[in-house]
Order: C-alpha cells, then structure tokens, then sequence
C-alpha cells in the first residue's frame, strides 16, 4: 500500500485518461444542518467520487463555475455520511477519498495525520505535528490545517492550542467559526 492510501488520503492519477471531461465529472452535494451547512464538491471517477472541497456554507460554484447538483451517486453517500456526522453520530469518514494532488509532500504528512484523530478526541497543534512526523514545524502544521480545503472529513476542528483553548478554525480566531468548531466538538463529547 502506498504512503498515500496508508494515510487516508487520495493520490489522484490518471485523469488524463478519463474520457469524459473533467467539467461534466464535477458535481456537488448540499447538506443543510443546525450545525452548520455544507457543500462538497467532487468528481465522479467511475462509480465512486473523489472530494475536492467541503464549503462550510450553502454555495455553488468552484472556483467561479458553477457545479451541478446530484440526488444520487457516490457524493450523495458521502453526503449522508456528513450529515449523520453532524448529527453526533461516530461516523468513520476516513474511506473517503480526497483530492490531495498538488499538495507537498509536508501538507499531506499533517492532513493525513489529522485524518487519524479519533472522533471524540483533541490533539494539539504540537502533537498533531509529531503525528505527521515533523515535531519542529508546529506553525507549518498549523498553516495546513488553517488552509484545509476539506473539513469535517480532514477533521481540523480536533486540533486545539497545547494550553487547551480551542484556538482557530477555518482561518478565524472569533466569531461564527469558533461557534462551528465548538459545536462539532460538543457533538463528539469533547468541552473547551
């Protein structure tokens, strides 16, 4: 098994191959939630798909297109995965798979650490960087979990400060996402 699987993470190879364009492959799936909405986008690659982006909002265009709208498929399955997630329930989104190419080999070290956070369960930002083999580069670790383009299923919302306060999430020290992180947190148990 390759380092990328072993990881939880998706190398993505032989789109070039694939016979039908990458725009009609792109799809999404939105999920409304008193925790927060949320939109993941992927693409079909025979009868499963590959995430891209979860957007922690109701949106629908990636990188300025527009993206269709599924009701089935494999995205809508992950989309079921997501919502029970949000839900409380411990749902185990490590088999799905993510689009990691034209990340460094350093970003899919840490976010392939972060997948394997336990649900119901902190790390620190130190600790998160010792998992992914890079104990000294605690604020590198930190800059990949503020640029995750994948949450919920790239669990950053289980990295906190090593004093234990809850620290940052998506980009943001205060305000509404401080509010998201603290309530994934409480829906797997976990105070701060």
């Amino acid at each position: 098994m390759d380092e990328d699987n072993r990881l939880g993470v998706e190398p993505v190879t032989g789109i070039e191959k694939e016979t039908i364009p990458m725009e009609q492959r792109l799809v999404r799936y939105t999920i409304r939630h008193p925790v927060t909405h949320c939109t993941v986008y992927g693409y079909r690659r025979g009868d499963s798909v590959v995430v891209i982006r979860v957007d922690l909002a109701v949106t629908q265009r990636l990188h300025g297109r527009a993206v269709k709208e599924v009701t089935k498929g494999a995205i809508v399955r992950v989309g079921g995965m997501l919502r029970r997630f949000l839900a409380g329930a411990e749902e185990d989104l490590g088999a799905i798979a993510v689009d990691v190419s034209g990340l460094s080999g350093f970003a899919k070290d840490v976010l392939g650490a972060a997948r394997r956070i336990p649900w119901g369960e902190v790390v620190s930002y130190s600790e998160l960087a010792r998992m992914a083999g890079h104990p000294r580069a605690v604020r590198a670790a930190a800059s990949v979990m503020r640029n995750n383009t994948c949450p919920l299923i790239i669990p950053c919302h289980r990295v906190i400060r090593s004093d234990g306060t809850i620290g940052g999430f998506m980009g943001k020290k205060a305000g509404g996402c401080i509010t998201k992180k603290r309530k994934l947190l409480c829906r797997e148990g976990v105070i701060i």
